[in-house]
């Protein structure tokens, strides 16, 4: 069955940047998970445990999502030799 890439991009990169923003704002409401937020914010710029952090996360998530799930359909397409 093949993969339609960019909906499968674009399905993961919505749950990734849920998961970033869900994440940041737990840290900015409830202070929890703050030091590993600090430390993912050293490979994405901007994300912390605040409000504008989870916006950030969110942009980050959804990117990072997108890219990389296309790509992994692509190859699974390329792989069943129907891409």
């Amino acid at each position: 069955m093949k993969l339609d890439a960019v909906k499968f991009g674009l399905a993961a990169g919505i749950i990734y940047g849920a998961m970033f923003f869900l994440y940041a704002l737990l840290g900015a409401l409830f202070g929890v998970g703050g030091e590993m937020l600090r430390m993912i914010g050293d490979f994405y710029p901007g994300v912390s445990p605040t409000y504008p952090g989870a916006i950030i996360g969110a942009a980050w998530g959804f990117a990072i999502g997108f890219f990389f799930f296309t790509i992994l359909a692509w190859i699974y397409n390329r792989l069943l030799g129907e891409g």
